[in-house]
């Protein structure tokens, strides 16, 4: 009975109730519909069967002296009985003395079949037909013999109309009963469930109800039970709520003190971070001047014809190493520029496949002195414009494939590759080198951690990659890598495309 659930306690009583109600009331009434049947069909039985009786003692003598007349007359005299449908008084033998049948005017009136014999079956008693007719059979004594029998049929009008009549006062009284007794259960049930409401009220209202209590009189015990339940659980939630209410203020007292030393300790770190750039910058600034000037004393040193050969390597030496220095200076001067975020980027609409090739022109020497090769170009990107910086983006990318053949093995191998989605295009450079382990590649991009350089002896300052990912991002775009130790490593540029059409 689930589908009563969506109904109020008091809904589903009365429900059952009546269900209930009908059943026993449905038993009853059959029951005694059944009996009052019976005794009307009892009572029309032992009255008929006694004017059937009296009839026979009254008629005997007639049948007996044939007089056949007086015989007739008496039957008529039953005319006023308007139940009796047909009157027959058949002889010891099977022959028809006198036959009478109400006509359509409600008159007994003589059928005149008299001398005609009718098979009589021994079988036929008095009692009730299916159709709740009844036939009174009897037999007709004169000094102590049956020289006659006398059958009366009547119709089923009054039994019907007395069962109708049963019926209706069994309605009529039912209903009574159930009106009577639906008010007084409703009337019940609201006195008694008035408790029951307001339990459930302060319930509903309980999370709010703040120390409150709900107090009912003349309850049944189970609820006086569950109304000292809620009235205990109303002071525990508010015992709780206002120790939440002071933990509450603690954690916010907590909260902005926290967010106080944070706010100095961001200023303070703001600030170191802006001195080193600030450092970075001014000596990078000045540390380029004199360091141009060393390198152009050597480039006179090295065009002078009067300096011997072991002097002159000395020369060389110092040319290349301040070559090294002047390049990590600037890089320096760079990677300050772009933390102060100082750096200017104008991005325009520029054509990737020139970048590339402008790249790859640049790095041909550079491949040939490390016995590395260029792959032909599998470049997919033929008039593909993205937006970025022309000078940063071939900065970017230079940095990328000089890493490729630099930190290749012998007879290696460097080739480019592209894909595009709706807003991106990548461009891929690969190399078959001795790739990048997981470590390496979590701290490839930090500035000065040149992975690998262990057991690297190409020289470096670990600058270039933090400088390339961050340009990257100032153009709105990433770089990522992927590579397994002895299986080469995939670095790939992502760039935003052009909304040139």
């Amino acid at each position: 009975m689930s589908f009563l659930n969506k109904y109020s306690l008091s809904v589903q009583l009365t429900i059952i109730f009546l269900l209930i109600f009908t059943l026993v009331i449905t038993t009853f009434g059959f029951y005694d519909y059944k009996q009052q049947v019976k005794n009307i069909k009892k009572t029309q039985f032992d009255s008929m069967q006694a004017i059937s009786e009296s009839l026979s003692i009254t008629i005997s003598e007639d049948i007996y002296t044939s007089d056949y007349v007086s015989l007739e007359q008496t039957l008529l005299s039953l005319n006023g009985i308007d139940n009796i449908d047909k009157i027959r008084v058949i002889s010891h033998e099977g022959a028809i003395l006198s036959e009478l049948i109400r006509d359509d005017k409600y008159n007994l009136i003589p059928t005149y079949n008299y001398g005609l014999t009718k098979h009589l079956s021994p079988n036929k008693l008095s009692g009730f037909n299916a159709d709740e007719s009844m036939m009174i059979r009897e037999p007709i004594i004169f000094s102590g013999n049956t020289i006659a029998w006398i059958e009366v049929d009547t119709d089923n009008s009054k039994l019907l109309k007395a069962k109708k009549d049963i019926i209706s006062e069994l309605i009529l009284l039912c209903g009574v009963i159930l009106i009577v007794t639906l008010i007084t259960i409703i009337f019940f049930l609201k006195l008694r469930l008035r408790s029951l409401q307001k339990l459930i009220e302060f319930s509903s209202s309980l999370p709010m109800a703040h120390g409150a209590s709900v107090n009912i009189k003349n309850a049944p015990h189970e609820f006086q039970l569950l109304m000292h339940s809620l009235n205990w659980a109303s002071k525990e939630i508010e015992e709780q709520h206002n120790e939440l209410i002071s933990k509450n203020q603690h954690l916010e007292e907590r909260v902005t003190e926290r967010t106080r030393e944070l706010e100095n300790a961001k200023n303070i770190a703001e600030k170191a971070n802006q001195a080193k750039s600030d450092f970075l910058s001014r000596m990078s600034h000045e540390l380029r001047t004199p360091m141009n000037a060393v390198l152009g004393f050597s480039q006179l040193l090295q065009l002078d014809d009067n300096i011997d050969k072991q002097h002159l390597r000395h020369v060389d030496e110092i040319m290349t190493a301040g070559t090294v220095l002047l390049k990590l200076i600037n890089e320096l001067l760079d990677l300050s520029t772009i933390e102060a975020g100082k750096v200017s980027i104008f991005t325009n609409d520029i054509l990737m496949s020139d970048v590339v090739k402008q790249t790859l022109s640049l790095v041909t020497p550079i491949a040939d002195q490390h016995d590395v090769s260029i792959e032909p170009i599998e470049f997919g990107c033929t008039d593909i414009y993205v937006q970025a910086d022309p000078e940063r983006m071939a900065e970017v990318l230079l940095n990328l494939v000089s890493n490729a053949i630099k930190y290749n093995k012998t007879n290696g191998k460097v080739w480019l590759s592209c894909d595009q989605d709706t807003d991106y295009l990548y461009l891929h450079v690969h190399d078959n080198g001795v790739g990048l382990s997981a470590e390496q590649i979590d701290v490839i991009f930090e500035p000065f951690n040149r992975a690998g350089a262990e057991t690297s002896s190409v020289s470096g300052t670990g600058i270039g990659l933090s400088i390339s990912q961050k340009l990257m991002t100032l153009m709105k775009g990433d770089i990522m890598v992927e590579s397994q130790t002895d299986s080469g490593t995939r670095f790939t540029i992502k760039v935003p495309l052009s909304t040139k059409e």
